[in-house]
């Protein structure tokens, strides 16, 4: 036996096997809601105290363990970005967008109304991006200079935020009023929880930061809710995502062909 057939033999035995039937993979919304909940409460927990931490213990700790110590309950907390929470919230927000535009994908493939869930796939790209590369951030100061804001508006990224907000909510109206009622009553819930927290939330922060700053009880306790709240409901949309799939797509089937010269 020549060296080449030696090679192809050993490369046959090791290379898997066609699979002889599809591979499943059952996804429930109610025990990836119930997951994620227990999840969400965990890191707003961890991320308050790691706040705590942060500013009231770690100034002194650095002079005794080195600034490594605040280095990482800072990335552990809620306030810093990037962060254990601001991660986890951008691949939440990635999730709903995977979620949706398999449901824009699946009614365009039987003529039915995909473009409204197409643009919530894209608004959820972007919410996904920005949470992870803190787009929303680089409003803040240059608006905040421009337009001598301050107290409620210190954090001035809200002004375009909310009216970017109040926009979408608009030109949902149309979209939603068709959804069945279920998944319309937790897409409302999900977009009220989810803007009252981001923007409410940062609105009444920034006036906590104005009066003490960081080491502030009052503004640890408003931020930990903040984030908590837009954790919560981006769990409550992705539950109606997933129960919308269940209930009107249910089986999805994605094939991998081969190259030719594999088959």
């Amino acid at each position: 036996m020549t060296t080449d057939q030696l090679k192809q033999n050993k490369l046959t035995k090791s290379s898997p096997s066609p699979p002889q039937q599809a591979v499943t993979f059952q996804i429930s919304a109610q025990k990836v809601a119930k997951v994620l909940v227990v999840w969400v409460f965990f890191v707003a927990i961890l991320g308050g105290f790691s706040h705590y931490v942060t500013f009231q213990i770690v100034p002194q700790l650095d002079g005794l363990l080195g600034r490594g110590v605040g280095n990482v309950m800072r990335r552990i907390g809620l306030e810093e970005e990037p962060s254990l929470a601001h991660w986890y919230s951008s691949l939440a927000l990635l999730a709903c967008a995977i979620a949706l535009g398999i449901i824009a994908a699946a009614e365009k493939k039987i003529k039915g109304p995909f473009l409204g869930w197409g643009l919530l796939c894209l608004l959820f790209c972007f919410l996904a991006l920005d949470e992870a590369i803190e787009i929303h951030e680089l409003f803040s100061k240059p608006l905040r200079l421009w337009l001598g804001t301050g107290g409620a508006l210190h954090w001035a990224w809200v002004l375009p935020y909310g009216l970017l907000a109040l926009l979408v909510g608009i030109a949902s109206l149309r979209f939603l009023i068709r959804l069945e009622p279920r998944t319309r009553k937790l897409f409302v819930l999900a977009g009220v929880i989810f803007c009252a927290s981001a923007i409410g939330g940062e609105m009444i922060g920034s006036v906590m930061y104005s009066r003490g700053g960081f080491e502030s009880t009052a503004y640890l306790v408003i931020n930990t809710v903040e984030e908590l709240g837009e954790m919560l409901a981006i769990v409550i949309m992705l539950f109606a995502l997933l129960s919308y799939m269940g209930r009107y797509i249910g089986r999805i089937e994605l094939s991998f062909d081969a190259p030719p010269e594999d088959r």
